[in-house]
């Protein structure tokens, strides 16, 4: 390859003349290169059109920089390749064995059933079981059976959106990079550390991280905050970004999928070339954020979380899960509560579910005005499942596709960055939001009032922890 790179499993390929076998261990360098941040994906891709004039291309096209970059296929690759290196089985067999077996993954198929059960509680995601038998002639055990599989196969959960701000708590998305001489450990423990972080993500693969954030009180505890970060910058980041949550959306597209396959919604090839979209076509679950509500209760903040974990769940399994929090409440003032919420447009319930295909995943911040913000969230909603974060700043979108379209997503959000409109764009790829912290998890040391949560300013001073 002309381009040069480390990685640091080097001392584990084997060294060999033969073309083949470089074409496997090419494509296992690429991979691990990505995962460790050594080569990026724009580099990534031109290696791989140098490599597919090797002849084994034909007989094995494949493209390390679209397949999920995760830790479980590099460990994978690291294991298979230190099995090469103890029993000295460098062959092409061996070697191509090496990087295909790494990226076997459970296919998860699912019958016609299980899709229309699927596709219908995206829309409706409230339906009681015989509503969706009756939608489509089935008995009731078939939908309960379909729905038994989802959960156990699909990782199908009923889940909202919650306004955490009509409970007077500011939701806060940080994305930065880090100076050449800044340690990342030091401040991941910071973050890791600081009371009201709800999680943090920055991998090898990419110099940029992001971490969330819930602030309680008024915007003079915001204030406090947003200057700790700023005395952060100074000393660690090289890039700091902030945006403060106005509103927030969700969408899954299912009208892409069919015959187990996800397609690309050609109507995006307009969008890589700024064309407007169509403003009374599709738009994905939004809500604007409201503010302080007054008369909730800190009842119905726990209500709101609990069903944010589980939305489906009967009025007496929330109270079961609010004695482990002692709060007492009967069934009937749960029911009045959720009532409540939904009538007020402070939760708006969505399903999520894995293992059909969407394994790529993409974090992009895009910094723009209202005009182009709003195009970017109407063409949301035609990318298979998206989840976002608007602010006065511009948009957070976390985007999640099927790995074949990976590299067309990626350009496509890139292809912004050519926008007069759009003043800076970052990008992560292939990560997913994990290690959150749920709202319930952070209001130890709150105080609830008529305003909603609070706490004193000293708490929120993020350099205290350092």
């Amino acid at each position: 390859m002309s381009i040069q790179f480390e990685t640091s499993y080097d001392n584990l390929f084997p060294s060999s003349d033969d073309p083949a076998i470089q074409f496997y261990i090419d494509m296992m360098r690429i991979y691990l290169g990505i995962y460790e941040g050594k080569i990026n994906f724009e580099q990534a891709l031109r290696a791989v059109e140098e490599l597919k004039r090797n002849p084994e291309f034909v007989k094995f096209p494949t493209n390390p920089a679209v397949l999920p970059i995760n830790e479980e296929f590099k460990n994978r690759i690291i294991d298979n390749l230190q099995s090469i290196q103890k029993y000295n089985l460098v062959t092409v067999d061996s070697i191509r064995s090496a990087y295909t077996f790494a990226f076997l993954m459970q296919t998860m198929n699912m019958n016609e059933v299980d899709v229309n059960v699927l596709r219908y509680l995206v829309d409706n995601p409230l339906a009681p079981n015989n509503k969706i038998a009756r939608e489509f002639g089935l008995a009731a055990k078939t939908v309960a059976r379909a729905l038994k599989s989802l959960r156990e196969r699909n990782r199908l959960r009923f889940t909202c959106l919650v306004d955490a701000s009509t409970f007077g708590i500011n939701w806060v998305v940080l994305f930065f990079s880090m100076r050449d001489e800044a340690e990342w450990p030091i401040i991941d423990t910071v973050l890791a550390s600081f009371p009201f972080t709800k999680y943090v993500l920055k991998t090898a693969m990419s110099g940029i991280g992001y971490a969330s954030f819930l602030i309680p009180g008024d915007k003079s505890n915001l204030s406090t905050f947003l200057s700790g970060i700023k005395r952060l910058t100074s000393s660690y980041f090289d890039y700091c970004s902030i945006h403060v949550q106005t509103a927030q959306g969700t969408g899954v597209n299912m009208s892409l999928y069919g015959a187990g396959a996800w397609k690309f919604p050609t109507i995006l090839h307009d969008f890589a070339n700024y064309l407007e979209i169509e403003t009374n076509k599709r738009m994905p679950m939004h809500i604007e954020n409201q503010g302080v509500i007054r008369g909730l209760s800190v009842n119905d903040f726990y209500i709101a979380s609990h069903l944010k974990i589980n939305y489906r769940a009967s009025s007496g399994e929330i109270q079961t899960a609010l004695s482990i929090h002692d709060k007492t409440m009967t069934p009937v003032q749960i029911s009045r509560s959720i009532r409540k919420l939904t009538k007020t447009g402070i939760v708006h319930p969505y399903i999520v579910f894995t293992n059909i295909g969407l394994t790529a995943h993409f974090a992009f911040e895009m910094v723009c005005n209202e005009k182009t913000r709003d195009m970017i969230i109407r063409a949301l909603s035609y990318t298979p499942k998206s989840t976002y974060f608007v602010s006065d700043r511009g948009i957070v979108a976390w985007i999640q596709a099927p790995s074949e379209h990976q590299v067309e997503y990626y350009k496509l959000f890139r292809s912004l960055e050519q926008n007069q409109y759009v003043d800076s764009m970052q990008s992560i790829m292939t990560v997913t939001r994990s290690g959150s912290r749920s709202m319930i998890d952070l209001i130890a040391g709150w105080t609830f009032t008529k305003q909603g949560w609070t706490v004193s300013k000293d708490m929120l001073m993020i350099t205290d922890y350092l």
